[in-house]
């Protein structure tokens, strides 16, 4: 199994049936508009993400995953799986393709 994103439902799991996508380890994602919230406000969107609240994916600089090369975490939505779905899966965001 792996992770791809769907346009209209959010983050979901995909199974890799072709040998095409196995070897795909990037998908491309629509275009993020990344902006600063309060606490406050950002408490206030948690149904906003689905009954279990968003899942906090970290973007990092480079594919190395370390606190050194981490930008930001992304609010995503996760409609039909508990966000420690993702993170047990190790889900990020990565900016670069090397």
């Amino acid at each position: 199994m792996g992770c791809s994103w769907m346009a209209r439902r959010g983050a979901e799991t995909k199974p890799r049936s072709s040998k095409a996508s196995q070897r795909s380890f990037f998908c491309a994602l629509p275009l993020i508009m990344v902006t600063a919230v309060t606490k406050g406000a950002k408490r206030s969107m948690a149904g906003d993400y689905g009954p279990y609240g968003a899942y906090e994916c970290p973007c990092y600089k480079y594919t190395k995953r370390t606190d050194k090369y981490i930008i930001f975490h992304v609010s995503l939505a996760s409609r039909e799986q508990r966000p420690v779905h993702w993170s047990l899966r190790g889900t990020a965001l990565v900016c670069a393709t090397e």
